[in-house]
């Protein structure tokens, strides 16, 4: 079929049939009409046509052949393969091809038969014409859009979805990223057709927080933002951070187009990290505490002389004044181990962050012989007390730490001798040399620590709060210590300022804001007598026989009728045998399988008005009072009267409520 032949003479009109169907396309202003004979080749185009491709009537002859001369050279081929297809089958066509605008740009235009008419033996095509060019921009921009969205999808490191939830409480996913697989194990296909799918990995606990989130951000049109762990079908388990942000339809349902990462690996990095910390922090006190053991054991040797001397000399001695005298030594004696003892045990606990109210003057001075014992005897310790408490509220704990912290790192800058001086004050700020902390106005209470050693250069004074930054080197050092220092001053509201020069020593000072005096009376003078107190049936439980005898001796003084077990196990069964005990008092770490804690819970259960009095070695044990499962709890070895005063005043608690 040859669709470019010439037109013979009185063709080339369209046979007047046309009438009606013109009309039914200027009508529907569909944008031009042609009419087209593929015999004679004769192609009549409307006005409106000529103008939506730039030509008048006279720049375009009416044929088949300017028509082709103007098709893109590259839709020529198809567009008339096509063309001898839809005539040789004899039905209407839909066609889209580029045709060149007289300004030189191509436009796409949408073409379409509207009937086959006869005229003269011919069969002339009649149709539409519409520059869609417009339309197909946008489309072919929205699909390179849609494109590069998926693409992007594709490369997060996760799963892109959009997310509907219907007024009903039915779900669905319309779109799901192919990150999904390296998540949930299940493809986008799977997931879309079953959302079940995912909450289903969900566990079980975390279930109700992100349905929480989810339905919320759809209440208030916020962003859901959630950290939860699912369990895969090989048994993976993954931490997953989730984020969605939401719209409302026009039916009700909310839709989220939202993204899910998998957190797994910066979980695992974060518990390290901790640990790390946790470890690092270990090895610090650990480190600490083995550069005091020699000092130490030399103070414990001191004390055990003095005890044992004494008590060596007051064998046989029948001098009333000699006897007093060699007992007041030995009890001094024990009373600085006690001391002794409690600073170490409270230096090297695990707890908390928990401030409390503390008078710096009292933790220097408590402090004052493990700091001695810290440094050599070439090294003087100087303290500048003043004669008032200076209450401040932070963690006892802590402070004692950052306190030996400051007192190694100032031995270690005078190796051969100085001296050192512990300072307490009373500032106002901002003062010109602690300006720089950024701390507000007010006052502060001041503890430094200043030495006389080699002091620091600029550029190491620059650096001194880096952590892991030292000038000790890894083997002697961790770099830790004054980063701990400004971090635990910040946490306690106040802040670290530190001054040095090459020769010149060093000052390091903490500021902590000034608090209220500490609650309750001062302790006063200690008295020798033991108070009467009400003959109860009272259970000491505790291990070590000397121990466990001499606690016998001092409560049987106050007119306590006292049994005693040497367990944990042994309580248990006089708690259960027994029921006329009315007192107990009990050690924590017992031999055996029921421990002190066991004991406490045991006899709460049992007895619940029965005062229980702890005595424990250990910091921690505290906790026990906090939580109301004992009435007091005293550090070993405890004084003689702080005994007496606290079994008195539970007992009398115990009688009011009672």
């Amino acid at each position: 079929m040859n669709l470019g032949s010439q037109p013979q003479p009185g063709t080339i009109s369209p046979p007047s049939e046309l009438g009606s169907w013109l009309a039914r396309v200027v009508d529907g202003h569909y944008g031009g009409y042609w009419a087209w004979e593929p015999a004679s080749g004769a192609l009549w185009c409307s006005d409106t046509l000529l103008a939506a491709l730039g030509r008048r009537r006279e720049d375009f002859p009416p044929h088949y052949d300017t028509f082709r001369e103007l098709l893109h050279p590259e839709d020529r081929t198809r567009l008339e393969e096509d063309l001898r297809t839809h005539i040789a089958a004899g039905r209407a066509y839909s066609l889209e091809f580029r045709m060149r605008h007289k300004n030189g740009d191509y436009r796409d235009i949408d073409c379409r038969t509207v009937s086959e008419i006869g005229a003269d033996g011919g069969r002339w095509y009649v149709g539409m014409m519409r520059d869609v060019t417009d339309e197909r921009t946008t489309q072919r921009a929205l699909e390179q859009s849609e494109a590069h969205f998926r693409q992007l999808a594709e490369d997060i490191p996760g799963a892109v979805f959009r997310y509907v939830l219907g007024t009903d409480g039915r779900d669905s996913v319309e779109y799901m990223s192919q990150g999904c697989e390296a998540i949930w194990e299940i493809t986008a296909e799977e997931i879309q057709r079953d959302p079940g799918a995912v909450w289903r990995r969900v566990f079980d606990e975390d279930i109700p927080d992100l349905r929480e989130a989810i339905g919320r951000s759809a209440q208030e049109l916020i962003v859901w933002d959630q950290v939860f762990r699912i369990r895969t079908d090989s048994g993976q388990v993954r931490w997953l951070h989730g984020r969605g942000t939401p719209t409302r339809r026009d039916d009700g349902s909310t839709t989220w187009n939202s993204i899910v990462l998998d957190i797994s690996e910066l979980r695992t990095a974060e518990a390290e990290l901790r640990e790390s910390q946790l470890r690092l922090a270990r090895a610090s006190k650990l480190e600490a505490i083995g550069k005091l053991t020699g000092g130490i054991a030399h103070d414990f040797n001191n004390l055990l002389a003095v005890i044992v001397g004494n008590a060596e000399l007051l064998e046989g001695e029948t001098d009333p004044a000699e006897l007093a005298s060699g007992l007041e030594q030995i009890l001094q004696a024990a009373g600085r181990g006690s001391a002794l003892t409690r600073s170490l045990l409270n230096f090297a606990r695990q707890a908390p962050l928990a401030p409390t109210p503390q008078d710096l003057v009292a933790v220097v001075r408590d402090m004052l012989q493990l700091c001695r014992r810290t440094v050599p005897e070439s090294i003087s310790i100087d303290t500048e007390l003043p004669s008032v408490p200076c209450h401040v509220v932070v963690d006892r704990n802590t402070l004692e730490n950052a306190l030996l912290n400051l007192v190694i790192n100032a031995r270690d800058a005078m190796m051969d001798g100085g001296a050192l001086r512990l300072r307490v004050r009373t500032v106002s700020g901002p003062s010109p040399d602690w300006s720089e902390t950024g701390l507000p106005e007010g006052r502060f209470h001041e503890l430094a620590v200043i030495d006389s050693g080699t002091g620091m250069a600029v550029e190491v004074l620059e650096r001194a709060f880096e952590p892991f930054f030292s000038t000790k080197g890894m083997s002697e050092g961790s770099g830790l210590g004054l980063s701990m220092v400004q971090g635990f001053a910040s946490q306690s509201g106040g802040a670290v300022r530190i001054a040095s020069e090459p020769g010149g020593g060093t000052e390091v000072a903490m500021l902590f804001p000034v608090a209220a005096p500490l609650p309750g009376k001062q302790p006063g003078r200690v008295s020798a007598s033991a108070p009467r107190l009400p003959p109860l049936r009272t259970l000491l439980v505790e291990d070590d026989p000397a121990v466990r005898e001499l606690l016998a001796k001092l409560l049987a003084r106050t007119g306590l009728v006292v049994s005693t077990a040497p367990s944990g196990d042994a309580a248990l069964e006089r708690l259960d045998g027994d029921d006329a005990i009315e007192l107990l008092v009990t050690d924590m770490v017992l031999p055996g399988q029921a421990q002190g804690s066991d004991v406490v819970r045991h006899a709460r259960a049992r007895r619940p008005g029965v005062p229980i009095l702890v005595l424990t070695g250990y910091a921690e044990d505290a906790a026990l009072l906090e939580a109301g499962a004992v009435d007091a709890v005293l550090t070993k070895p405890a004084p003689r009267d702080r005994l007496f005063e606290t079994l008195d005043r539970i007992i009398r608690a115990r009688s009011v409520d009672s």
